[in-house]
């Protein structure tokens, strides 16, 4: 080369420690975020589904204003109280009962002159405990008691 002459180097693209440093910034941003979101969308499940047993809550003590009794419910009706509830709450509820954010069935109980619960098992989607049984740390287990 000469005297007077200049190399310039032209680069393109990104170097590998680029990308490695750039990846690494994301993945320690996405493992900081991450689990505060799915605590957040935990939370407003367990948030939709007290509000939706309010809900059923406030519905069957119309009800229950009105008949005198609360709806037909055996002790385990998880299974057909969602299509029962929905036929006795129709005229006391804007809106069908699907069932809680976990893809459960309410439980609806009802043993006339004793007690009425509604509730949901939560997010595990197990019985953690009986619904007139004292709760334990484990258990996520979501009852209402409705008082008559």
């Amino acid at each position: 080369m000469g005297e007077g002459m200049t190399t310039s180097v032209h680069r393109e693209g990104f170097t590998l420690i680029e990308v490695m440093v750039a990846v690494a910034v994301i993945a320690l941003v996405a493992s900081v975020v991450l689990p505060k979101t799915y605590y957040l969308v935990d939370k407003a499940k367990l948030t939709r589904t007290r509000s939706e047993l309010n809900s059923i809550k406030t519905a069957l003590e119309a009800y229950y204003e009105e008949h005198k009794e609360f709806p037909p419910g055996g002790y385990y009706h998880s299974d057909s109280a969602k299509g029962d509830l929905n036929q006795w709450l129709a005229d006391y509820i804007d809106r069908e009962i699907e069932g809680d954010p976990w893809r459960g069935e309410y439980e609806y109980g009802y043993l006339p002159g004793d007690y009425c619960y509604i509730g949901s098992w939560g997010p595990d989607r197990e019985r953690d405990s009986e619904p007139e049984s004292s709760h334990t740390a484990e258990d996520d287990d979501i009852y209402l008691w409705l008082e008559f």
